[in-house]
Order: structure tokens, then C-alpha cells, then sequence
């Protein structure tokens, strides 16, 4: 996957944990190594998460560094196992309620999630350079307020196309009765501007 790719799963992370889109983007690439880590290719495991002794012996995962011990968890889908490990470790519960990117990163660290002292500091400078690139929260809003270009298709292409061609066909079989043909030409303009408002809002061409 890209990087929009990683992007739009921060995004739908984001919306089960309560953390900004941004800092969980941030902490996944320094966690990966911009996606690059064996970790996650062997383990689907997107952020260092550790596995435990009291934990299923089918989520132990590769050994981590000697220097660190312990094992990587093993996940099968990586974005929902880290959603899976932030909603049940209470320890991270008052992340989601800092309300600005800096202090969330701080709640994170202050949480225990790396020993490295610096690992706040890392995060943030990732954090910039992603907004530099971007990446930012005024993006995420707007983003969300987008439909699904999939999902106006499906309405295009389901509902609004074939009532556009009932009226249509309706329209060629009465060319003689002058009212009713532009009552049905009222209708098919209309269901065109209604595909196209569709489009809009998806960030779709028009037709």
C-alpha cells in the first residue's frame, strides 16, 4: 500500500480509538520504519505492540530485539489488531481525550507505550513533516465529509441511471403529445443534475 493508502486507514482507525488520524500515522511510520519492517510484513504488527504471557500462544509473534526480550504479537489484519490492543489496555483510555496532536503524542509516551525518551520528540517531528506534506487534520474533516465515490456509483448506477432512462424511453414513445414530452425532459434533467451533485460530493467528474 501507499502512503494515501496508509492515510485512509489512520483515518478509519481514528474513528474507533478517538486518536487524531495524523499521530496515528506518525506513529505507525516510526514504529515501521515508513512501512518497511519486517515486523509488520511478518506479523502484521504496525506498532511494536508486545505480546504477553497471558495472551494466546496463536498471537506470539517473531522475538524482538535481544535487547528489548519478549515476542512481537502476531496479528492477522495489522490496523485492526492495533485498534484491538488500544481499546482493551486502559492505560491509553485518556489518549483519546487531548485535544490537540502534540498532547495526544505526549499521552501516548507518557503511557509507556516505547521505553526511548525521546520517542514523543520522534513523533512529532514525523508529524510535521507529514503536514508539510499534507497530511493534517483540516484535510482528515473534509476528507470525511467526502461520499464514497463507490457508494455514488452504486446510487447513480442503481436508482437515479435507470429512472433516467424509463423517462427516457417514456419520452420517445409520445413525441406527439407535446406537454407530457417536456414533463419527462424536466425529469431527466433533473435526475442528470442529481447524478452530478452525486459526483460532486464524491469528487467525481461530471457526465
Amino acid at each position: 500500500m501507499n502512503m494515501i493508502d496508509w492515510w485512509n486507514k489512520a483515518r478509519e482507525a481514528s474513528l474507533e480509538i478517538g486518536w487524531f488520524p495524523t499521530v496515528i500515522l506518525a506513529q505507525w511510520q516510526l514504529e515501521t520504519g515508513n512501512f518497511t519492517s519486517s515486523n509488520l510484513r511478518v506479523n502484521n504488527n504496525i506498532a511494536g505492540q508486545t505480546w504477553q504471557s497471558y495472551m494466546s500462544e496463536s498471537l506470539k509473534g517473531t522475538p524482538r530485539p535481544a535487547s528489548e526480550g519478549g515476542f512481537y504479537i502476531k496479528y492477522d489484519d495489522p490496523v485492526a489488531g492495533y485498534v484491538d490492543f488500544i481499546l482493551q489496555n486502559r492505560r491509553y483510555a485518556g489518549v483519546r481525550w487531548k485535544s490537540t496532536e502534540t498532547d495526544q503524542i505526549k499521552a501516548i509516551a507518557a503511557a509507556g507505550w516505547a521505553t526511548d525518551p525521546n520517542y514523543a520528540n520522534k513523533l512529532v517531528k514525523i508529524l510535521i513533516n507529514n503536514q508539510q506534506q499534507g497530511f493534517t487534520l483540516q484535510r482528515a474533516e473534509e476528507e470525511s465529509l467526502k461520499l464514497d465515490p463507490g457508494v455514488a456509483n452504486t446510487i447513480i448506477h442503481t436508482w437515479i441511471g435507470p429512472a433516467w432512462h424509463e423517462a427516457d424511453k417514456a419520452q420517445k414513445a409520445c413525441q406527439d403529445d407535446a406537454a407530457t414530452t417536456d414533463k419527462l425532459q424536466e425529469q431527466k434533467t433533473y435526475y442528470n443534475w442529481l447524478a452530478n451533485q452525486l459526483r460532486l460530493a464524491a469528487g467525481l467528474p461530471f457526465e
